[in-house]
């Protein structure tokens, strides 16, 4: 049995006349690139937790508090709107990131002159929802520019096709 080589499972970029120089930034871009796929992927985690919290909290309000039927539908309405924006990243990482966190502020936004008292409940989890999601805008941003940068190279096509799906490289 043939001895594997330790760089298999590299991508295979360069063509023989590459330089050192072009190696080296290649393999830093695609570093960079897998560091901003994870931020991304946990700005989408993010909006996916976002669903089930939405989602289980309009339930239980009505369910146990006696809300009104609009509070089953309101929360589900957002649920809903967190998991559209969470399935839009699949695709359309920055647009669907963006849209996320603009629905959470503009909800926050609505509590805040509704109800003001209740806006300062759970600060810890609201600061940790919006920090989530706007690591994962700034790499979906970041991402970008990076794949900008690495398709000036001699990358093959397939590659950056990889980049742009979020795949590991």
């Amino acid at each position: 049995m043939p001895t594997p080589i330790l760089d298999a499972d590299l991508p295979d970029t360069m063509s023989c006349e590459a330089d050192p120089v072009t190696v080296t930034e290649i393999a830093k871009l695609f570093v960079e690139l897998n560091d901003n796929r994870q931020r991304v992927l946990y700005g989408r985690y993010t909006l996916l937790a976002l669903t089930a919290l939405e989602g289980s909290s309009a339930y239980l309000l009505y369910r146990e508090g006696g809300e009104p039927m609009e509070q089953l539908l309101t929360g589900g309405a957002m649920a809903g709107g967190y998991l559209l924006c969470a399935l839009f990243t699949i695709r359309y990482h920055l647009a669907g990131l963006a849209a996320g966190l603009g629905v959470y502020l503009a909800g926050n936004l609505v509590t805040l002159v509704l109800h003001p008292d209740q806006f300062t409940q759970g600060w810890g989890l609201k600061v940790a929802i919006v920090t989530g999601l706007a690591l994962g805008l700034h790499a979906a941003f970041e991402r970008r520019k990076l794949i900008r940068r690495l398709s000036d190279l001699p990358v093959r096509g397939f590659e950056l096709d990889m980049a742009h799906k979020l795949e590991k490289l």
